[in-house]
């Protein structure tokens, strides 16, 4: 029997090496391209949350220290476009977050924020 043929490796093994190495090139990227979803979500969440920040640590406080009802109603329509389309974000976030904890988070805040702008809007009117 030749000594080549007995300290041969056996094919299986480089199928199985093939195997993996296929599936590494196929599964990191997709792993990557998951991983960059999430961060854009993340972001973009975070860019909601910092709006209604800004409602709730400048608009409401400068509209409680608003007298006539005139002024509650300007400063209320000043701000309502940025209220607005931070709810249609966290409503869009809600239907693309890549998990339910992180639609949850996008679902309560932007409860929250629709609470406030109903709220609002109740005391401008009034």
């Amino acid at each position: 029997m030749p000594a080549s043929s007995v300290s041969a490796t056996p094919s299986w093994v480089w199928w199985l090496l093939a195997l993996l190495l296929l599936a590494a090139l196929i599964g990191i990227p997709l792993w990557l391209r998951a991983r960059g979803r999430e961060q854009r979500w993340t972001a973009e969440f975070d860019a909601a949350a910092a709006e209604v920040t800004w409602l709730c640590r400048t608009v409401i406080p400068q509209l409680q220290q608003q007298s006539p009802s005139t002024q509650v109603a300007g400063g209320w329509a000043v701000a309502l476009p940025r209220v607005v389309a931070a709810e249609d974000k966290l409503t869009a976030l809600e239907s693309s977050a890549p998990d339910q904890d992180h639609a949850a988070r996008a679902r309560v805040v932007r409860d929250g924020l629709r609470s406030a702008h109903t709220r609002l809007d109740s005391v401008a009117q009034s």
